[in-house]
């Protein structure tokens, strides 16, 4: 009865001063406009997620190939050229993620452009044609299953 009566003298008081603030919102609103934002936090997030299994997908991981046997779904090579082992698929899994996310922001020296080298110039380097690799190929069948052009700026996976 009373919030009732708040709000009506509220009412009255914005028609007579013509107060045209927005209303408080209620507590609830706050709440779901929070898990909202959470959610798109989570959808970006997703997207080196996503990247990261396009990857695995185009190197083929399965029983009898080397990213398997390592279990280094990305097939990344150490700086001395070697492919890199993990205990578990896992833990290769995450350090792919953390790689990707990594040349994102900027904090992989492989990548001097940085979130500014477009998915393109990005499987260039991370899979060079040196290496018997078909970057082109690879950033197009990348871009497909990720839904976007390979001329993309890969800062825009975060």
């Amino acid at each position: 009865m009373l919030k009732q009566l708040i709000i009506l003298i509220m009412e009255w008081l914005s028609r007579v001063f013509k107060i045209s603030e927005k209303p408080i919102p209620d507590i609830e609103e706050v709440i779901v406009e929070e898990a909202i934002k959470e959610e798109i936090k989570t959808i970006k997030v997703s997207r080196i997620y996503d990247w990261a299994k396009a990857i695995e997908k185009y190197e083929g991981y399965y029983p009898q190939s080397r990213s398997y046997r390592n279990n280094n779904p990305g097939n990344i090579k150490s700086l001395d050229g070697s492919f890199l082992t993990f205990k578990s698929y896992q833990e290769g899994f995450d350090y792919l993620c953390d790689y990707l996310k990594r040349v994102c922001e900027g904090k992989h020296t492989g990548y001097s452009k940085g979130g500014e080298t477009t998915l393109l110039e990005f499987f260039i380097i991370y899979a060079p044609q040196a290496d018997n690799n078909y970057p082109i190929a690879y950033a197009q069948f990348v871009a497909i299953k990720l839904g976007v052009d390979e001329s993309i700026k890969i800062k825009e996976f975060l």
